[in-house]
């Protein structure tokens, strides 16, 4: 059998790390994970808006 034919049998394990977090005292974790969360919310926001000079129906949008 050759990879091509494998590789849909093929099951990928992924360990993961589980922290307990009290949300009514502060933590590193707790800040740490605040923060990642802002800013995949800003990446998200900005991907949401189209680049500067990006050409739509034959107008410039800016």
């Amino acid at each position: 059998m050759r990879f091509d034919e494998q590789k849909d049998q093929v099951t990928v394990e992924q360990v993961l790390r589980v922290i307990f977090i009290d949300p009514d005292r502060p933590s590193s974790a707790l800040e740490k994970l605040k923060r990642q969360l802002d800013e995949a919310e800003a990446a998200v926001e900005v991907r949401k808006k189209p680049p500067p000079g990006l050409v739509w129906s034959g107008r410039v949008l800016s």
